[in-house]
């Protein structure tokens, strides 16, 4: 079958900054394993943040052990499957810059309609906190163009 072939930059572009795709987190817990939960994220200079409260489960994992994993994917089918996974290390932000943060992240998924609204609101302000990953090694793959 030979070699899986990797995302253009395009691709890659348009996987992260669609609104429709999610990342899928991996944190390390102190004595079980591993956390894995579906996040919304932006990428800005190389980066990638996530907002979350500083509370929780993938925000304590992430102070006890900065390593993280990370997927985004699409599939439709078939081999109508690509992706990007993302090895690097995670740190917690807070404050002002995190709320900016996380407004922008909400606003991707959201909409500029709909994060007006009052339920969104009180949604928005349970993340308190923004996981930043600076991404130390990444691999792109698109089985739609293996060729047998």
């Amino acid at each position: 079958m030979g070699k899986i072939p990797s995302l253009s930059r395009r691709e890659v572009s348009a996987l992260m900054n669609s609104s429709y795709n999610l990342m899928r987190l991996a944190t390390s817990r102190k004595d079980s394993g591993p956390h894995v939960v579906p996040v919304w994220f932006i990428k800005h200079r190389n980066k990638l943040y996530i907002p979350c409260p500083v509370k929780s489960l993938k925000a304590r994992n992430i102070i006890s052990n900065p390593r993280v994993s990370a997927v985004i994917d699409t599939y439709n089918g078939g081999l109508l499957a690509k992706g990007i996974l993302i090895n690097g290390t995670a740190r917690i932000l807070s404050g002002s810059l995190s709320r900016r943060i996380n407004y922008l992240i909400h606003s991707k998924y959201l909409g500029r309609t709909k994060i007006k609204e009052k339920k969104w609101k009180r949604f928005m302000q349970e993340d308190d906190a923004t996981i930043e990953i600076v991404p130390e090694k990444i691999l792109t793959w698109n089985f739609a163009k293996l060729r047998f």
